[in-house]
């Protein structure tokens, strides 16, 4: 991500510490911190539209987000995928995907 993007641009990752470490770029998670609570994907519409990041990142290293993550960008025509990593050698079971978010 550190490679592949300015400084200025915001990703989305469930793993906001090391990916704010490793990448040197603001991180939003799932997580509305001021209400304590995961956001809903409605609400997470909003949070693209007012942010836009560049990035997201969705892994199955961080189970503890809502279910809704992993599929949220499925049915968004600007959400391009860029990289995915598998578990398997048919490449079935995506363990990481990385998006690109087109404006």
């Amino acid at each position: 991500i550190k490679e592949n993007s300015n400084p200025e641009d915001i990703v989305i990752s469930a793993s906001s510490t090391q990916m704010t470490y490793y990448s040197k770029r603001k991180t939003i998670t799932h997580f509305n911190l001021s209400a304590m609570r995961y956001y809903t994907a409605q609400e997470f519409d909003n949070i693209i539209t007012h942010y836009k990041p560049k990035y997201y990142i969705v892994s199955v290293f961080e189970p503890s987000v809502p279910q809704w993550t992993y599929s949220y960008p499925e049915n968004k025509s600007n959400f391009q995928p860029i990289k995915a990593w598998f578990s398997d050698a048919e490449q079935k079971q995506p363990i990481l995907i990385i998006y690109k978010i087109i404006y």
